[in-house]
């Protein structure tokens, strides 16, 4: 290639130039390209590394010298600027990933101050890609907004690690091309936190992950779409992608209008995921799968599902021929784990609403949808492969448990033809597209009917309310549990003078045997003015991690408007911890201890142990 200049791009996927296979030697010849590299750094130059390429650079300049510290932008700023503080912010996003350096030891943030961040307004250029090693992140996610304007998508990461995106809201990503509002590929650890998705119309995915490993989505809306095109998918995970934990997320109101055989919602493709505290709710089909996992690839046996506190509603399909039903999962290797689940009002043309084809376990759940030929179908007779054994166990259903061959199904305390009555169903003034009208009434069948033994099962020890969960020496049916308090009072381990509850599952988490995450959950009586704050120490007293809690889940629900402060009995928090400390670098076996602080006081306090 003969001299020339290239600099400035933002392109996805090899800022400047990629290079996907070459089977002779490349040369480069560049008198500037954006930054001055002596071989193909896999951001400015990438090479697609499931090819034998071969490339001599020769870069006379680069047209800027990147900087390793955080930086700042803002809707007022100036590309000119600095960017070293909130004061002299630089103008574009796009060009502060460009500009900013760093690497796994000194990782870096991009901070963006409140407003809104689009083309027409401040000459954004979306999409652009991260860098590793960089968080990115905004000021909440009701204050910064990114938006789209009808573009092919919003930002994305390829072949990179260590990044963070939060406190951010992204809106009127809309293309009609087989591209993700936000996509992460070939990637390991990825967190998506506090990201507030809405009217975003775009033909696939809103967020997509493929082939990552080690990737926490954490506080997400996905809202307010209608299209009719061929999907409508809020959160896609694709093989074959490893560790991956959703919590507290709600996909709310996405609908597909005249065309059949689609996906909306959630679709999970052989990998391996937790999810907790989460909606699926009020999104409709012709023919669709609201929510679908499956487990079927021989180069994916050791995946799982692994799903509590779920709550799926009011979702409404006119039939299911292609799709089977709105909830699906398939699992032929592994035991799925379904806990404290609860499926109500939704509609199938007087088809099956969940579908559970393989292994699987399901606890405490509750399935009423009476319109329906069947609540729950045990799909397990595959010919080419075999039989399949699964469990049910003190749940409720409103309409006959099937199954293809019942022999292979053990029921245990399971009723059956029954109502639960949800609050929504007795007393008025509950509206039913909202999640608040499927807590249990006073005289429900499911209360205090949940298994007697919940040693081992994992499951949080708050309800989807915030209330305690197991909190009369037994358990309810649902993802509600009937008149339990809000999950804030005294424990064994709480400091001296301490007034709250923090707790931790799994404890202890051991890092060599499937995910190495820690939930943390508590609940505060009210919405607090400062923020939380967990702070995690070694037990030599040494902080290993800072965890500002800036979006609480009883919050997600009232900006969904799925539940109001009035029907709230106090403001629940869940988050994860991934055993790493702030260099991103997974910590030492051992003992550790947190605390939890409002405004600078000591709330409470905790420990948990850690394995390898």
């Amino acid at each position: 290639m003969a001299f020339c200049n290239i600099y400035h791009n933002t392109a996805p996927i090899g800022h400047d130039i990629r290079i996907f296979e070459a089977l002779n030697l490349i040369e480069i010849n560049i008198d500037t390209l954006s930054v001055q590299l002596t071989e193909a750094d896999d951001f400015f130059i990438l090479k697609d590394p499931n090819h034998e390429v071969n490339v001599e650079l020769d870069i006379l300049h680069g047209k800027y010298e990147p900087v390793n510290q955080d930086l700042y932008v803002s809707p007022y700023g100036d590309d000119s600027n600095s960017g070293f503080n909130p004061d002299d912010p630089l103008k574009t996003i796009a060009f502060a990933n460009q500009y900013i350096a760093s690497d796994s030891l000194n990782p870096k943030t991009i901070y963006l101050a409140e407003g809104t961040y689009s083309l027409t307004e401040n000459e954004q250029l979306f999409p652009f890609a991260i860098k590793s090693n960089v968080n990115v992140t905004g000021s909440g996610m009701e204050q910064t907004t990114l938006d789209c304007e009808g573009l092919l998508s919003m930002f994305s990461a390829a072949y990179r690690s260590n990044i963070t995106v939060s406190d951010l809201n992204i809106t009127r990503c809309d293309s009609d091309y087989s591209c993700s509002s936000i996509g992460f590929a070939y990637c390991n650890n990825i967190v998506l936190r506090n990201l507030w998705l809405h009217e975003n119309n775009a033909d696939v995915e809103r967020i997509g992950i493929f082939d990552c490993e080690d990737v926490l989505l954490e506080n997400i809306i996905i809202e307010h779409t209608s299209t009719n095109r061929d999907d409508d998918v809020a959160i896609s995970i694709a093989p074959t992608s490893k560790n991956i934990v959703l919590n507290n997320i709600i996909i709310n109101d996405m609908h597909i209008v005249n065309n059949l055989y689609n996906y909306v919602g959630m679709r999970i493709f052989n990998s391996d995921v937790v999810m907790r505290n989460s909606i699926v709710s009020n999104c409709s089909a012709i023919d669709g799968g609201f929510f679908v996992y499956h487990n079927t690839a021989e180069t994916s046996t050791e995946n799982n599902l692994d799903l509590s506190n779920f709550l799926f509603y009011n979702n409404e399909c006119d039939y299911n021929s292609w799709s089977f039903s709105p909830f699906y999962i398939q699992n032929r290797y592994q035991r799925m784990q379904v806990n404290n689940c609860t499926f109500a009002n939704n509609g199938s043309g007087y088809g099956t609403i969940v579908t559970i084809f393989g292994y699987a376990d399901i606890r405490n759940c509750v399935f009423n949808n009476p319109w329906n030929y069947s609540d729950l179908y045990f799909y397990n007779v595959l010919d080419e492969i075999g039989e399949f054994d699964a469990t049910m166990s003190n749940s409720l259903t409103s309409l006959e448990v099937r199954a293809e061959n019942f022999d292979l199904i053990t029921i245990d305390n399971v009723l059956e033809n029954s109502d639960p009555l949800f609050i929504g169903d007795v007393e008025v003034g509950w509206d039913e597209e909202n999640a608040d009208y499927y807590q249990l009434s006073e005289n429900s069948p499911c209360i205090d009917a949940g298994t007697p033994d919940t040693l081992g099962l994992n499951i949080p020890p708050m309800d989807l309310a915030g209330n305690e969960r197991v909190w009369n020496d037994i358990i309810d049916m649902g993802c509600y549990e009937y008149g339990a308090p809000p999950h804030v009072g005294n424990t064994e381990n709480v400091i001296e003078n301490g007034k709250l509850k923090i707790e931790n599952y799994p404890n202890p988490v051991n890092l060599n045997e499937g995910r190495g995450v820690v939930f943390l959950e508590f609940t505060l009586p009210d919405i607090p003015i400062d923020d939380p704050r967990i702070e995690i120490y070694n037990i030599r007293g040494q902080k290993v991690k800072t965890i500002e809690l800036t979006q609480s889940l009883s919050g997600l629900a009232r900006i969904a408007g799925l539940a109001s402060k009035e029907t709230q009995r106090g403001e629940a928090y869940s988050t994860v911890w991934d055993c790493r400390n702030e260099r991103n670098e997974t910590v030492a076996a051992g003992v550790y201890l947190y605390t939890l602080s409002v405004a600078d006081e000591i709330k409470g306090a905790n420990k948990l142990m850690i394995l390898k």
